[in-house]
Protein backbone atom coordinates (compact mmCIF):
# COMPACT_ATOMS: atom_id res chain seq x y z
CA UNK A 1 0.00 0.00 0.00
CA UNK A 2 2.93 2.34 0.64
CA UNK A 3 5.33 1.43 -2.13
CA UNK A 4 6.47 -1.98 -0.97
CA UNK A 5 9.91 -0.88 0.20
CA UNK A 6 11.25 -0.94 3.74
CA UNK A 7 13.51 2.05 3.23
CA UNK A 8 12.53 5.65 2.54
CA UNK A 9 12.58 7.74 0.50
CA UNK A 10 10.73 5.97 -2.26
CA UNK A 11 8.11 7.07 -4.77
CA UNK A 12 5.43 7.05 -2.07
CA UNK A 13 7.20 7.92 1.18
CA UNK A 14 9.25 10.87 -0.01
CA UNK A 15 10.80 11.78 3.36
CA UNK A 16 11.32 9.92 6.63
CA UNK A 17 13.09 10.94 9.81
CA UNK A 18 13.24 9.64 13.36
CA UNK A 19 13.18 11.93 16.37
CA UNK A 20 13.36 9.09 18.90
CA UNK A 21 16.92 7.84 18.34
CA UNK A 22 15.57 4.71 16.65
CA UNK A 23 15.60 3.83 12.97
CA UNK A 24 12.80 5.69 11.14
CA UNK A 25 11.15 2.44 10.02
CA UNK A 26 7.92 1.65 11.85
CA UNK A 27 8.42 -1.12 14.41
CA UNK A 28 5.09 -0.75 16.21
CA UNK A 29 2.48 -0.85 13.40
CA UNK A 30 0.36 2.13 14.41
CA UNK A 31 2.02 4.58 12.02
CA UNK A 32 1.80 2.17 9.08
CA UNK A 33 -1.89 1.55 9.75
CA UNK A 34 -2.63 5.28 9.90
CA UNK A 35 -0.52 6.18 6.85
CA UNK A 36 -2.22 3.51 4.73
CA UNK A 37 -5.69 4.80 5.72
CA UNK A 38 -4.64 8.22 4.45
CA UNK A 39 -2.80 7.33 1.27
CA UNK A 40 -2.41 3.58 0.78
CA UNK A 41 -2.62 2.62 -2.90
CA UNK A 42 -3.88 -0.77 -4.10
CA UNK A 43 -2.24 -0.15 -7.47
CA UNK A 44 1.19 -0.95 -6.03
CA UNK A 45 1.20 -4.44 -7.58
CA UNK A 46 4.83 -4.54 -8.67
CA UNK A 47 6.12 -4.70 -5.12
CA UNK A 48 8.12 -7.50 -3.53
CA UNK A 49 4.95 -8.73 -1.78
CA UNK A 50 2.65 -7.85 -4.68
CA UNK A 51 -0.50 -8.14 -2.60
CA UNK A 52 -1.83 -4.65 -1.84
CA UNK A 53 -5.50 -5.24 -1.00
CA UNK A 54 -7.11 -1.86 -0.32
CA UNK A 55 -6.57 1.83 -0.93
CA UNK A 56 -6.66 4.76 1.45
CA UNK A 57 -8.75 7.90 1.15
CA UNK A 58 -6.23 9.82 -0.99
CA UNK A 59 -4.25 6.99 -2.70
CA UNK A 60 -2.07 9.25 -4.88
CA UNK A 61 -0.91 11.51 -2.06
CA UNK A 62 2.76 11.46 -1.06
CA UNK A 63 3.78 10.85 2.53
CA UNK A 64 6.43 12.28 4.85
CA UNK A 65 6.93 10.03 7.86
CA UNK A 66 8.06 11.40 11.22
CA UNK A 67 8.85 8.91 13.96
CA UNK A 68 8.00 10.72 17.20
CA UNK A 69 7.02 7.66 19.27
CA UNK A 70 9.31 4.75 20.06
CA UNK A 71 8.70 1.09 19.38
CA UNK A 72 7.17 0.98 22.88
CA UNK A 73 4.59 3.60 21.86
CA UNK A 74 5.86 6.55 23.92
CA UNK A 75 7.44 9.86 23.05
CA UNK A 76 7.93 13.51 24.01
CA UNK A 77 6.16 16.78 23.20
CA UNK A 78 9.52 18.13 22.00
CA UNK A 79 9.76 15.47 19.27
CA UNK A 80 6.19 16.14 18.17
CA UNK A 81 6.80 19.89 17.94
CA UNK A 82 10.06 19.40 16.00
CA UNK A 83 8.22 17.14 13.55
CA UNK A 84 5.46 19.69 13.01
CA UNK A 85 7.98 22.47 12.41
CA UNK A 86 10.03 20.43 9.95
CA UNK A 87 6.96 19.24 8.01
CA UNK A 88 5.67 22.81 7.77
CA UNK A 89 9.04 24.07 6.50
CA UNK A 90 9.03 21.31 3.85
CA UNK A 91 5.62 22.44 2.59
CA UNK A 92 3.33 19.71 3.93
CA UNK A 93 -0.24 20.34 2.82
CA UNK A 94 -1.83 18.20 5.55
CA UNK A 95 -0.52 16.83 8.85
CA UNK A 96 -2.11 13.86 10.63
CA UNK A 97 -1.42 13.46 14.35
CA UNK A 98 -2.98 10.27 15.68
CA UNK A 99 -1.54 10.79 19.15
CA UNK A 100 -1.99 12.88 22.28
CA UNK A 101 -1.56 13.27 26.01
CA UNK A 102 -4.09 12.88 28.79
CA UNK A 103 -4.35 16.47 29.98
CA UNK A 104 -5.92 18.36 27.08
CA UNK A 105 -4.39 21.77 27.81
CA UNK A 106 -5.19 23.97 24.77
CA UNK A 107 -2.34 26.30 25.73
CA UNK A 108 0.33 23.58 25.91
CA UNK A 109 3.43 23.96 23.71
CA UNK A 110 2.29 21.24 21.30
CA UNK A 111 -1.15 22.88 20.96
CA UNK A 112 0.52 26.23 20.24
CA UNK A 113 2.70 24.60 17.59
CA UNK A 114 -0.31 22.89 16.01
CA UNK A 115 -2.28 26.16 15.95
CA UNK A 116 0.67 27.98 14.38
CA UNK A 117 1.05 25.33 11.68
CA UNK A 118 -2.68 25.53 10.89
CA UNK A 119 -2.62 29.31 10.64
CA UNK A 120 0.51 29.10 8.47
CA UNK A 121 -1.48 27.13 5.89
CA UNK A 122 -1.02 23.45 6.77
CA UNK A 123 -4.25 21.57 7.51
CA UNK A 124 -3.79 20.09 10.99
CA UNK A 125 -5.94 16.99 11.63
CA UNK A 126 -5.61 15.58 15.16
CA UNK A 127 -7.17 12.70 17.11
CA UNK A 128 -9.53 13.57 19.97
CA UNK A 129 -8.34 10.57 22.00
CA UNK A 130 -9.78 7.33 23.35
CA UNK A 131 -10.80 8.38 26.86
CA UNK A 132 -14.57 8.59 26.21
CA UNK A 133 -17.35 8.67 26.92
CA UNK A 134 -16.41 11.00 29.80
CA UNK A 135 -16.78 14.73 29.13
CA UNK A 136 -13.69 16.96 28.85
CA UNK A 137 -11.51 13.99 27.93
CA UNK A 138 -9.98 15.37 24.70
CA UNK A 139 -6.18 15.34 24.90
CA UNK A 140 -3.51 17.65 23.50
CA UNK A 141 -2.70 18.63 20.80
CA UNK A 142 -6.29 17.74 19.82
CA UNK A 143 -7.48 20.37 22.31
CA UNK A 144 -5.85 23.14 20.22
CA UNK A 145 -8.35 25.81 19.21
CA UNK A 146 -7.80 26.08 15.46
CA UNK A 147 -6.98 22.52 14.39
CA UNK A 148 -9.49 19.94 13.12
CA UNK A 149 -10.12 17.56 16.02
CA UNK A 150 -11.63 14.22 15.05
CA UNK A 151 -13.87 11.87 16.99
CA UNK A 152 -14.55 8.24 16.04
CA UNK A 153 -17.83 6.85 14.76
CA UNK A 154 -18.96 3.72 13.00
CA UNK A 155 -20.31 3.64 9.46
CA UNK A 156 -23.00 1.71 7.63
CA UNK A 157 -20.50 -1.03 6.79
CA UNK A 158 -20.08 -1.96 10.47
CA UNK A 159 -21.96 -4.96 11.79
CA UNK A 160 -22.79 -5.93 15.36
CA UNK A 161 -24.60 -8.53 17.39
CA UNK A 162 -28.03 -7.26 18.35
CA UNK A 163 -30.69 -8.12 20.86
CA UNK A 164 -34.31 -7.22 20.19
CA UNK A 165 -36.52 -5.98 23.02
CA UNK A 166 -40.21 -6.75 22.50
CA UNK A 167 -42.96 -5.46 24.76
CA UNK A 168 -46.69 -4.93 24.45
CA UNK A 169 -47.73 -1.62 22.91
CA UNK A 170 -44.25 -0.65 21.66
CA UNK A 171 -42.24 -1.20 18.51
CA UNK A 172 -39.39 -3.74 18.72
CA UNK A 173 -36.15 -2.06 19.73
CA UNK A 174 -32.67 -3.14 18.70
CA UNK A 175 -29.98 -3.23 21.39
CA UNK A 176 -26.30 -3.61 20.54
CA UNK A 177 -24.67 -6.40 22.51
CA UNK A 178 -21.18 -7.86 22.72
CA UNK A 179 -20.39 -11.50 23.30
CA UNK A 180 -17.87 -11.57 26.12
CA UNK A 181 -14.40 -12.95 25.50
CA UNK A 182 -14.35 -16.65 26.39
CA UNK A 183 -18.15 -16.94 26.43
CA UNK A 184 -19.87 -19.90 24.80
CA UNK A 185 -21.45 -18.90 21.47
CA UNK A 186 -25.03 -17.79 21.15
CA UNK A 187 -27.09 -20.73 19.90
CA UNK A 188 -28.98 -21.00 16.64
CA UNK A 189 -31.90 -20.49 16.50
CA UNK A 190 -31.83 -17.35 18.62
CA UNK A 191 -32.67 -17.33 22.32
CA UNK A 192 -36.06 -15.62 22.42
CA UNK A 193 -37.78 -15.48 25.82
CA UNK A 194 -38.57 -13.46 28.92
CA UNK A 195 -35.78 -11.90 30.94
CA UNK A 196 -35.67 -11.40 34.70
CA UNK A 197 -33.81 -8.49 36.42
CA UNK A 198 -31.36 -9.99 38.92
CA UNK A 199 -29.69 -6.94 40.46
CA UNK A 200 -25.92 -7.30 40.73
CA UNK A 201 -26.13 -11.10 40.47
CA UNK A 202 -23.65 -11.39 43.32
CA UNK A 203 -25.55 -13.79 45.63
CA UNK A 204 -28.28 -16.42 45.32
CA UNK A 205 -30.90 -14.05 46.74
CA UNK A 206 -30.42 -11.78 43.72
CA UNK A 207 -31.97 -14.42 41.45
CA UNK A 208 -35.77 -14.86 41.65
CA UNK A 209 -37.07 -18.38 41.18
CA UNK A 210 -38.67 -17.43 37.85
CA UNK A 211 -35.26 -16.85 36.27
CA UNK A 212 -34.99 -20.63 35.73
CA UNK A 213 -35.27 -21.29 32.00
CA UNK A 214 -35.13 -17.56 31.23
CA UNK A 215 -32.54 -14.83 30.59
CA UNK A 216 -30.87 -13.19 33.61
CA UNK A 217 -30.45 -9.40 33.34
CA UNK A 218 -27.60 -8.36 35.66
CA UNK A 219 -25.95 -5.04 36.46
CA UNK A 220 -22.17 -4.66 36.29
CA UNK A 221 -20.34 -4.27 39.59
CA UNK A 222 -18.96 -5.90 42.79
CA UNK A 223 -17.84 -9.27 41.32
CA UNK A 224 -16.37 -10.53 38.04
CA UNK A 225 -18.42 -11.15 34.92
CA UNK A 226 -17.61 -14.86 35.07
CA UNK A 227 -18.90 -15.05 38.64
CA UNK A 228 -22.13 -13.27 37.66
CA UNK A 229 -22.70 -15.62 34.72
CA UNK A 230 -21.86 -18.67 36.85
CA UNK A 231 -24.34 -17.53 39.51
CA UNK A 232 -26.97 -17.09 36.78
CA UNK A 233 -26.22 -20.59 35.49
CA UNK A 234 -26.62 -22.07 38.98
CA UNK A 235 -29.98 -20.30 39.26
CA UNK A 236 -31.10 -22.03 36.04
CA UNK A 237 -30.82 -19.10 33.61
CA UNK A 238 -30.12 -19.89 29.94
CA UNK A 239 -28.09 -16.72 29.30
CA UNK A 240 -26.62 -13.74 31.18
CA UNK A 241 -27.06 -10.19 29.90
CA UNK A 242 -24.85 -7.79 31.89
CA UNK A 243 -25.48 -4.05 31.55
CA UNK A 244 -22.90 -1.38 32.30
CA UNK A 245 -22.81 0.79 35.41
CA UNK A 246 -21.51 3.78 33.42
CA UNK A 247 -22.42 5.28 30.07
CA UNK A 248 -21.85 3.15 26.99
CA UNK A 249 -21.19 -0.54 26.45
CA UNK A 250 -18.01 -2.40 27.46
CA UNK A 251 -15.79 -5.32 26.51
CA UNK A 252 -15.93 -8.11 29.08
CA UNK A 253 -14.16 -11.42 29.60
CA UNK A 254 -15.07 -14.76 31.17
CA UNK A 255 -11.56 -15.08 32.60
CA UNK A 256 -9.67 -18.36 32.98
CA UNK A 257 -10.97 -21.23 30.92
CA UNK A 258 -11.33 -23.52 33.96
CA UNK A 259 -13.82 -21.17 35.64
CA UNK A 260 -15.96 -20.25 32.65
CA UNK A 261 -19.73 -20.92 32.85
CA UNK A 262 -21.57 -22.88 30.17
CA UNK A 263 -24.19 -20.26 29.30
CA UNK A 264 -23.62 -17.35 26.87
CA UNK A 265 -22.79 -13.99 28.45
CA UNK A 266 -23.20 -10.70 26.62
CA UNK A 267 -22.73 -7.04 27.56
CA UNK A 268 -25.03 -4.11 26.80
CA UNK A 269 -24.97 -0.41 27.64
CA UNK A 270 -26.19 1.16 30.86
CA UNK A 271 -29.00 2.98 29.05
CA UNK A 272 -30.23 -0.20 27.37
CA UNK A 273 -30.09 -2.14 30.64
CA UNK A 274 -32.08 0.51 32.47
CA UNK A 275 -34.59 0.56 29.62
CA UNK A 276 -35.02 -3.20 29.97
CA UNK A 277 -35.54 -2.93 33.73
CA UNK A 278 -38.15 -0.23 33.17
CA UNK A 279 -39.85 -2.22 30.40
CA UNK A 280 -40.07 -5.26 32.64
CA UNK A 281 -41.58 -3.27 35.52
CA UNK A 282 -44.17 -1.75 33.19
CA UNK A 283 -45.02 -4.99 31.37
CA UNK A 284 -47.14 -6.46 34.14
CA UNK A 285 -48.51 -9.84 33.20
CA UNK A 286 -47.51 -9.41 29.55
CA UNK A 287 -43.81 -9.59 30.37
CA UNK A 288 -41.20 -8.05 28.08
CA UNK A 289 -39.16 -10.49 26.01
CA UNK A 290 -35.63 -10.37 24.66
CA UNK A 291 -34.31 -12.02 21.50
CA UNK A 292 -30.55 -12.67 21.46
CA UNK A 293 -29.66 -12.87 17.77
CA UNK A 294 -26.50 -14.90 17.01
CA UNK A 295 -25.87 -13.24 13.60
CA UNK A 296 -24.22 -9.86 13.16
CA UNK A 297 -26.38 -7.27 11.40
CA UNK A 298 -25.50 -3.88 9.78
CA UNK A 299 -25.64 -0.94 12.16
CA UNK A 300 -26.34 2.76 11.44
CA UNK A 301 -23.75 5.44 12.09
CA UNK A 302 -23.13 5.96 15.78
CA UNK A 303 -20.46 7.36 18.08
CA UNK A 304 -17.77 5.02 19.34
CA UNK A 305 -18.04 4.89 23.11
CA UNK A 306 -14.24 5.21 23.48
CA UNK A 307 -14.11 8.46 21.49
CA UNK A 308 -13.06 11.37 23.73
CA UNK A 309 -15.62 14.08 24.34
CA UNK A 310 -15.43 17.84 24.75
CA UNK A 311 -15.35 20.56 25.71
CA UNK A 312 -11.63 21.22 25.84
CA UNK A 313 -10.32 22.82 29.01
CA UNK A 314 -11.08 26.25 27.56
CA UNK A 315 -14.73 25.41 26.87
CA UNK A 316 -14.41 25.07 23.07
CA UNK A 317 -16.39 22.56 21.03
CA UNK A 318 -14.20 19.51 20.52
CA UNK A 319 -14.18 17.37 18.45
CA UNK A 320 -15.51 19.36 15.48
CA UNK A 321 -16.18 16.33 13.28
CA UNK A 322 -16.25 12.53 13.35
CA UNK A 323 -15.16 9.84 10.91
CA UNK A 324 -15.07 6.02 10.83
CA UNK A 325 -12.80 4.69 13.56
CA UNK A 326 -14.20 1.25 14.44
CA UNK A 327 -12.77 -1.98 12.98
CA UNK A 328 -10.79 -0.20 10.25
CA UNK A 329 -8.88 -2.58 7.95
CA UNK A 330 -5.48 -1.28 6.85
CA UNK A 331 -1.80 -2.20 6.50
CA UNK A 332 0.48 -2.99 9.41
CA UNK A 333 3.93 -4.38 10.12
CA UNK A 334 4.60 -8.13 10.20
CA UNK A 335 6.92 -8.13 13.23
CA UNK A 336 7.13 -5.75 16.20
CA UNK A 337 10.29 -4.53 17.88
CA UNK A 338 9.17 -5.92 21.23
CA UNK A 339 7.68 -9.42 21.64
CA UNK A 340 4.03 -9.10 22.51
CA UNK A 341 4.06 -5.35 21.76
CA UNK A 342 2.77 -3.17 18.97
CA UNK A 343 0.13 -4.25 16.48
CA UNK A 344 1.86 -6.64 14.02
CA UNK A 345 0.17 -9.27 11.87
CA UNK A 346 1.85 -11.86 9.68
CA UNK A 347 -0.51 -11.01 6.80
CA UNK A 348 0.60 -7.37 6.72
CA UNK A 349 -2.98 -6.22 7.40
CA UNK A 350 -5.04 -5.76 10.54
CA UNK A 351 -8.33 -4.28 11.74
CA UNK A 352 -8.00 -1.68 14.49
CA UNK A 353 -10.21 0.84 16.29
CA UNK A 354 -9.55 4.27 17.75
CA UNK A 355 -9.70 7.96 16.99
CA UNK A 356 -6.26 7.23 15.51
CA UNK A 357 -8.12 5.45 12.71
CA UNK A 358 -10.80 8.15 12.35
CA UNK A 359 -8.28 10.99 12.03
CA UNK A 360 -6.57 9.73 8.82
CA UNK A 361 -9.97 9.51 7.11
CA UNK A 362 -10.30 13.27 7.65
CA UNK A 363 -6.65 13.90 6.75
CA UNK A 364 -7.10 12.03 3.46
CA UNK A 365 -10.29 13.97 2.81
CA UNK A 366 -8.44 17.24 3.46
CA UNK A 367 -5.82 16.25 0.88
CA UNK A 368 -8.52 15.60 -1.73
CA UNK A 369 -10.22 18.93 -0.98
CA UNK A 370 -6.92 20.78 -1.24
CA UNK A 371 -6.24 19.08 -4.57
CA UNK A 372 -9.67 20.15 -5.85
CA UNK A 373 -9.41 23.68 -4.41
CA UNK A 374 -5.73 24.68 -4.13
CA UNK A 375 -6.72 28.31 -3.51
CA UNK A 376 -8.69 27.54 -0.35
CA UNK A 377 -6.96 28.30 2.95
CA UNK A 378 -6.56 25.73 5.70
CA UNK A 379 -9.28 27.42 7.75
CA UNK A 380 -11.65 27.47 4.75
CA UNK A 381 -11.10 23.75 4.23
CA UNK A 382 -11.81 23.12 7.92
CA UNK A 383 -15.00 25.18 7.68
CA UNK A 384 -16.12 23.39 4.51
CA UNK A 385 -15.80 20.01 6.22
CA UNK A 386 -17.45 21.09 9.48
CA UNK A 387 -20.27 23.13 7.87
CA UNK A 388 -21.30 20.21 5.64
CA UNK A 389 -20.97 17.38 8.18
CA UNK A 390 -23.94 15.03 8.62
CA UNK A 391 -25.62 15.11 12.04
CA UNK A 392 -26.00 11.67 13.61
CA UNK A 393 -29.34 11.62 15.39
CA UNK A 394 -29.37 10.16 18.86
CA UNK A 395 -25.59 10.27 19.19
CA UNK A 396 -25.18 12.94 21.82
CA UNK A 397 -24.49 16.65 21.65
CA UNK A 398 -21.96 18.82 19.83
CA UNK A 399 -19.49 17.89 22.57
CA UNK A 400 -19.83 14.24 21.55
CA UNK A 401 -19.84 14.37 17.75
CA UNK A 402 -18.95 17.97 16.92
CA UNK A 403 -21.08 18.97 13.93
CA UNK A 404 -21.49 15.33 12.87
CA UNK A 405 -19.94 12.81 10.49
CA UNK A 406 -17.64 13.80 7.64
CA UNK A 407 -19.40 14.00 4.26
CA UNK A 408 -16.56 14.31 1.73
CA UNK A 409 -18.78 14.76 -1.32
CA UNK A 410 -20.62 17.68 0.23
CA UNK A 411 -17.40 19.23 1.54
CA UNK A 412 -15.62 19.08 -1.79
CA UNK A 413 -18.65 20.62 -3.53
CA UNK A 414 -19.02 23.37 -0.90
CA UNK A 415 -19.55 26.84 -2.41
CA UNK A 416 -19.49 29.00 0.73
CA UNK A 417 -18.69 28.73 4.42
CA UNK A 418 -20.50 29.97 7.54
CA UNK A 419 -18.04 31.14 10.19
CA UNK A 420 -17.47 33.63 12.97
CA UNK A 421 -16.64 37.15 11.81
CA UNK A 422 -13.18 37.26 13.34
CA UNK A 423 -9.63 36.38 12.42
CA UNK A 424 -9.01 33.48 12.39
CA UNK A 425 -12.49 32.38 11.42
CA UNK A 426 -14.15 29.40 13.10
CA UNK A 427 -17.01 27.10 11.97
CA UNK A 428 -18.11 26.66 15.62
CA UNK A 429 -18.57 29.03 18.53
CA UNK A 430 -18.57 28.73 22.31
CA UNK A 431 -20.16 31.57 24.28
CA UNK A 432 -18.40 30.32 27.35
CA UNK A 433 -19.77 30.45 30.90
CA UNK A 434 -22.63 32.94 31.20
CA UNK A 435 -23.54 33.96 34.76
CA UNK A 436 -27.05 35.47 34.91
CA UNK A 437 -27.54 36.15 38.63
CA UNK A 438 -31.27 35.52 38.28
CA UNK A 439 -31.70 38.26 35.66
CA UNK A 440 -32.01 38.43 31.88
CA UNK A 441 -28.65 38.40 30.10
CA UNK A 442 -27.88 38.60 26.38
CA UNK A 443 -24.72 37.52 24.56
CA UNK A 444 -24.00 37.80 20.83
CA UNK A 445 -21.51 36.73 18.20
CA UNK A 446 -20.93 38.41 14.80
CA UNK A 447 -21.04 35.87 11.98
CA UNK A 448 -20.71 35.77 8.22
CA UNK A 449 -21.19 33.67 5.15
CA UNK A 450 -18.12 33.86 2.91
CA UNK A 451 -18.54 32.85 -0.71
CA UNK A 452 -15.79 30.61 -2.09
CA UNK A 453 -16.45 31.38 -5.75
CA UNK A 454 -18.00 34.20 -7.80
CA UNK A 455 -21.20 32.29 -8.58
CA UNK A 456 -21.90 31.41 -4.95
CA UNK A 457 -21.55 35.09 -4.02
CA UNK A 458 -24.69 35.86 -6.03
CA UNK A 459 -26.96 33.51 -4.08
CA UNK A 460 -29.27 34.41 -1.23
CA UNK A 461 -28.93 32.46 2.00
CA UNK A 462 -32.01 31.72 4.13
CA UNK A 463 -31.03 31.66 7.81
CA UNK A 464 -32.55 29.81 10.77
CA UNK A 465 -31.46 29.12 14.35
CA UNK A 466 -32.47 26.65 17.07
CA UNK A 467 -31.42 25.68 20.57
CA UNK A 468 -31.48 21.90 20.85
CA UNK A 469 -34.45 20.67 22.88
CA UNK A 470 -36.02 24.16 23.01
CA UNK A 471 -35.16 24.61 26.73
CA UNK A 472 -37.07 27.11 28.83
CA UNK A 473 -35.25 30.36 29.51
CA UNK A 474 -32.96 30.44 26.44
CA UNK A 475 -33.91 32.21 23.21
CA UNK A 476 -31.74 32.33 20.08
CA UNK A 477 -32.27 34.85 17.30
CA UNK A 478 -30.48 36.16 14.23
CA UNK A 479 -30.21 39.76 13.09
CA UNK A 480 -31.39 38.78 9.59
CA UNK A 481 -33.52 36.08 8.00
CA UNK A 482 -31.87 36.35 4.59
CA UNK A 483 -28.41 37.52 3.60
CA UNK A 484 -26.71 37.93 0.24
CA UNK A 485 -23.62 39.41 -1.35
CA UNK A 486 -22.82 40.35 -4.90
CA UNK A 487 -19.10 39.85 -5.49
CA UNK A 488 -16.69 36.96 -5.01
CA UNK A 489 -15.22 36.88 -1.54
CA UNK A 490 -17.96 39.08 -0.11
CA UNK A 491 -18.88 38.40 3.49
CA UNK A 492 -22.62 38.40 4.16
CA UNK A 493 -22.70 39.55 7.79
CA UNK A 494 -25.24 38.91 10.54
CA UNK A 495 -25.34 38.44 14.33
CA UNK A 496 -26.24 35.44 16.49
CA UNK A 497 -27.81 36.50 19.79
CA UNK A 498 -28.70 34.40 22.84
CA UNK A 499 -31.01 35.78 25.51
CA UNK A 500 -30.92 33.97 28.86
CA UNK A 501 -33.80 34.48 31.27
CA UNK A 502 -32.35 33.95 34.71
CA UNK A 503 -35.79 33.52 36.28
CA UNK A 504 -36.61 30.34 34.33
CA UNK A 505 -33.45 28.82 32.90
CA UNK A 506 -31.85 25.79 34.57
CA UNK A 507 -28.12 25.79 35.25
CA UNK A 508 -26.38 23.56 32.72
CA UNK A 509 -24.82 23.23 29.27
CA UNK A 510 -26.78 23.96 26.08
CA UNK A 511 -26.09 23.83 22.37
CA UNK A 512 -27.76 24.72 19.11
CA UNK A 513 -27.29 25.35 15.40
CA UNK A 514 -27.46 28.12 12.83
CA UNK A 515 -28.50 26.86 9.39
CA UNK A 516 -28.07 28.61 6.05
CA UNK A 517 -29.76 27.31 2.91
CA UNK A 518 -29.27 28.42 -0.68
CA UNK A 519 -29.78 27.11 -4.21
CA UNK A 520 -26.55 25.11 -4.12
CA UNK A 521 -26.83 23.53 -0.68
CA UNK A 522 -27.04 23.84 3.11
CA UNK A 523 -24.56 24.84 5.81
CA UNK A 524 -24.78 24.23 9.56
CA UNK A 525 -22.92 25.99 12.37
CA UNK A 526 -22.94 24.65 15.98
CA UNK A 527 -22.76 26.82 19.09
CA UNK A 528 -22.47 26.04 22.81
CA UNK A 529 -23.04 27.88 26.09
CA UNK A 530 -22.70 27.10 29.80
CA UNK A 531 -25.28 28.80 32.01
CA UNK A 532 -25.25 29.30 35.79
CA UNK A 533 -26.76 31.60 38.39
CA UNK A 534 -23.48 32.00 40.28
CA UNK A 535 -19.90 32.02 38.97
CA UNK A 536 -18.10 28.68 38.92
CA UNK A 537 -15.14 28.77 41.28
CA UNK A 538 -12.42 26.29 42.06
CA UNK A 539 -12.73 24.79 45.55
CA UNK A 540 -10.24 25.51 48.33
CA UNK A 541 -7.43 23.01 48.78
CA UNK A 542 -8.95 19.74 50.01
CA UNK A 543 -12.50 21.06 49.68
CA UNK A 544 -15.40 19.86 47.57
CA UNK A 545 -16.69 21.59 44.46
CA UNK A 546 -20.17 22.16 43.11
CA UNK A 547 -19.90 22.23 39.34
CA UNK A 548 -22.73 23.32 37.09
CA UNK A 549 -24.96 20.31 36.31
CA UNK A 550 -23.93 18.87 32.97
CA UNK A 551 -20.64 20.77 32.91
CA UNK A 552 -17.45 18.92 33.89
CA UNK A 553 -14.85 20.62 36.07
CA UNK A 554 -12.10 22.25 34.06
CA UNK A 555 -8.52 21.09 34.12
CA UNK A 556 -9.20 17.45 34.92
CA UNK A 557 -6.75 15.01 33.34
CA UNK A 558 -8.50 13.09 30.60
CA UNK A 559 -6.43 9.90 30.78
CA UNK A 560 -5.85 9.69 27.03
CA UNK A 561 -3.29 7.14 25.90
CA UNK A 562 -1.68 7.18 22.50
CA UNK A 563 -4.69 7.51 20.21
Amino acid sequence: MLGGHAEAPNEKVIHAVSLTGEHPIDNFGHGTHVAAIIAGDAEYKGTPRGDAQVSGVAPKAKIMGYKVLTGAGSGSATSIILAMEDAARRGAHVMNLSLGDSYGDPFSPECSAANNAMLAGCIMVIAAGNAGPEASSVGAPGAAHHVITVGASTDEGVTALVAELNRAGADPQQIEMRLMEGSVALPTPAIDMEYIPCGLGARPADFPAEVRGRIALIQRGDITFAEKAANAQRAGAVAAVIYNNRDGNFFGSMGDEASRPNIPAVSISKADGELMVQARSEAGESAAKLRLTPEEVPQPDRMAEFSSRGPNNDGWIKPEITAPGVNIYSATITEAAMPGGGMPDASGYISASGTSMATPHVAGAAALIRQAHPDWTSMQIKAAMVNTARWMKGQGTVMDQGNGALDLNRAIDCRAIMVTAQDPVSPTHTFGAVVHGGKAVAVSQPMMIRALDAEAAKFQYQLAVEVAGAPAGITAELSAGTVACSVEGCNAAFDLKLTIDGTSVQDGAYYGFVAAESEWGRLRFPFYVEVSREPYTLPPEGGSQNPIPGIPPKGRPGGMPCA
